[in-house]
């Protein structure tokens, strides 16, 4: 193993172990598994005055040469009165 493998994987590693949470549109998620309402009612909602994203499903996994799933939606009230 050479060093930058070994020293990306130690990254990579002290990510994963510390799965941080990601709260706003500038935080990048390290995971499907840690996308949360929040940050997509950040990331989406942000010129929807009161929309929020008020939960996630997660479609099955679609493994090739990317990783892709489908997130299903579910908006607040003023959400879906913006066509969210």
């Amino acid at each position: 193993m050479d060093a930058n493998y070994a020293m990306l994987k130690g990254r990579y590693d002290e990510e994963m172990r510390l799965c941080p949470v990601p709260l706003t549109a500038d935080d990048i998620p390290i995971s499907y598994e840690a996308i949360t309402a929040q940050w997509l009612t950040a990331v989406l909602c942000a010129t929807h005055a009161s929309a929020e994203v008020t939960s996630l499903s997660l479609g099955p996994r679609d493994e090739g040469t990317s990783s892709r799933r489908r997130i299903h939606l579910h908006y607040n009230a003023a959400g879906q009165a913006a066509g969210l």
